[in-house]
């Protein structure tokens, strides 16, 4: 029984920190900045109440005013993409590292 919980755990340490975040989309810039002045003007206001008055609110947008949170969500998805790979970049370049000690060390 002990096994599957060390696999669970080896496979949760390889994850890498570093890793980019991913990008948001418009609704989730929308919600991170509407949910900070919902929660700061009713304090006493649970994550659901937030999540269906942010969505209400969304829902009254028009497309100009949405467009803000599309190009907002294009920017962060270029900034995912080119940080994401440089990690892969970094990683190779790291692999490769690792393979060059490991054949000095046998040789």
């Amino acid at each position: 029984m002990e096994q599957p919980e060390q696999e669970d755990l080896s496979r949760k340490r390889n994850k890498s920190v570093r890793k980019p975040k991913r990008s948001k989309s418009a609704y989730g810039h929308f919600k991170k900045e509407i949910s900070k002045k919902l929660l700061y003007e009713n304090p006493s206001f649970r994550q659901v109440q937030i999540d269906k008055r942010v969505a209400e609110a969304w829902n009254e947008l028009t497309t100009p005013q949405k467009e803000v949170y599309f190009k907002m969500s294009t920017k962060d998805k270029e900034r995912y993409e080119t940080e994401l790979e440089n990690y892969y970049k970094n990683q190779d370049e790291i692999k490769e590292q690792k393979k060059q000690r490991i054949n000095e060390k046998q040789n």
